[in-house]
């Protein structure tokens, strides 16, 4: 597939043929049915997939020696595994290289507008599926969805928006709006509890104005109480998240709080227990992230 800037955006989806990454092309083909764009299918050569294919663990035939293109093992097994979609808007592509950067210079290249990362927890063969997941969330501008065994059903009814006394979660607002327009959704805006008046009146203002910006926009929502659903943040979302059932978490992700090695409240929301799909967008590059601009506004952050 000959990669360049294409005008009309498209989903992406890492796979290391897991049953994870699976489950996240299933979510990324039912998205584009509402979203009418393709879906890219990517696979990375990299030390360990040669390792894994030379094990012959992908089934690819007898045990692949050095003189065999990895490339080209890689890219059978990729038409193979997507003939069994039985879809038209599926395409792959096989690059060599780092995991992480490759991801994201594929994503600029194909004029992605989302990728779609299917994880089981912080353990799995590829890196693309444990904790390095978050390497990849901190390396692009895109927005990527985080699925692990949860069925996509029938989408994104129900969409819990977390918040706290950090000015850039304002601007998340634009993200959920899209999403609300594409699946009718209702956005759960949550507010973290402050102590202090001036943080209260801060968190106050911040809700306000995110309402009004969703009522803008004619967006389906609500505003939550955290009180009785734990004492942590993170656990706080989460309950709450269940207590609703809810389809989609839409955090930022902020690459300071989930540092190699360290049990970052992030990572419980990500990883969760409820296998509750996350939409995370990177804290860092929020205000170049694109998205496909569903309801036209054709402005950023505007309150």
């Amino acid at each position: 597939m000959e990669t360049k800037e294409q005008d009309e955006k498209c989903i992406l989806v890492p796979t290391d043929f897991s049953e994870a990454c699976d489950n996240a092309l299933n979510h990324a083909l039912e998205m584009a049915k509402y979203l009418k764009c393709k879906v890219f299918v990517l696979h990375v050569v990299d030390s360990l997939t040669k390792t894994y294919f030379a094990k012959d663990l992908l089934q690819v035939g007898a045990t692949i020696d050095q003189n065999i293109d990895e490339i080209k093992a890689s890219m059978d097994e990729l038409k193979k595994y997507l003939a069994t979609k039985n879809t038209e808007i599926a395409h792959p592509i096989i690059k060599e290289g780092d995991i992480f950067t490759t991801i994201n210079d594929v994503a600029v290249s194909i004029n992605a507008g989302l990728i779609v990362l299917g994880t089981h927890g912080k353990i799995g063969f590829q890196r693309i599926v444990g904790s390095y997941a978050l390497r990849v969330i901190d390396s692009t501008k895109v927005p990527v969805i985080i699925v692990q065994k949860r069925s996509f059903g029938s989408g994104f009814k129900d969409i819990v928006f977390p918040v706290n006394i950090n000015d850039e979660d304002r601007q998340k607002a634009e993200y959920a709006v899209q999403m609300s327009k594409l699946f009718n959704s209702t956005i759960h805006i949550l507010p973290k509890q402050v102590e202090g008046s001036a943080g209260k009146v801060r968190l106050d203002g911040m809700v306000k104005q995110i309402s009004q910006y969703f009522e803008k926009y004619e967006v389906n929502y609500t505003v939550a109480d955290v009180t009785d659903y734990g004492d942590a943040w993170d656990r706080q979302v989460l309950n709450y998240s269940s207590s609703i059932d809810a389809d989609l978490i839409l955090i930022l992700s902020n690459p300071d709080k989930h540092m190699m090695f360290f049990e970052a409240k992030e990572e419980n929301i990500i990883f969760n227990s409820a296998q509750i799909p996350v939409m995370c967008v990177n804290y860092r590059k929020l205000k170049i992230a694109e998205f496909w601009g569903a309801y036209g506004s054709g402005k950023k952050n505007v309150y």
